[in-house]
């Protein structure tokens, strides 16, 4: 059963592996020092009630996070 679907897995893995390669500066924002950031979510509009402080935050390639000096 796995042998079948050896192939399918490969070239979803490697799909998967390419993607985050590409998106990898819009998955890994970084807020430094002195920094918060805010999230924009694409279908749900900005996030007034939360604000990211310093340091490393994963979130999806279709959001957009402004980062400002605090």
């Amino acid at each position: 059963m796995f042998r079948k679907k050896k192939p399918i897995l490969i070239i979803l893995l490697l799909i998967t592996s390419i993607l985050v390669v590409l998106l990898w500066h819009r998955i890994v924002i970084t807020a430094n020092v002195g920094e918060a950031g805010v999230l924009f979510r694409r279908f749900t509009g900005t996030e007034i009630d939360k604000i990211y402080k310093e340091g490393v935050h994963f979130i999806s390639p279709l959001d957009i996070m402004t980062i400002y000096e605090t």
